[in-house]
């Protein structure tokens, strides 16, 4: 674990970002919808697995990335 540690602490978060990246593919997040009652679990977005956010890892869902999508249209639909 001290390994673990070491890279933690000398790593940069353009290298933990490009780490993550490579991990999406194997992380899944578990949404628990309260008024559903039910929990959905979902994989990252292939495209767009990851940014950074300031100082933290924002990790992007498929559904959150088709969200983002729809909206991008929505305003550009209003745009023009």
């Amino acid at each position: 674990m001290d390994n673990v540690i070491d890279f933690i602490n000398k790593t940069t978060n353009e290298e933990k970002l490009f780490l993550i990246e490579r991990l999406a593919k194997d992380i899944c997040i578990a949404h628990y919808h309260t008024d559903k009652k039910s929990v959905e679990v979902m994989g990252l977005c292939d495209v767009s697995p990851t940014v950074m956010n300031g100082t933290s890892f924002q990790l992007n869902t498929r559904d959150f990335i088709d969200y983002m999508d729809e909206k991008e249209k929505e305003v550009s639909h209003e745009i023009h």
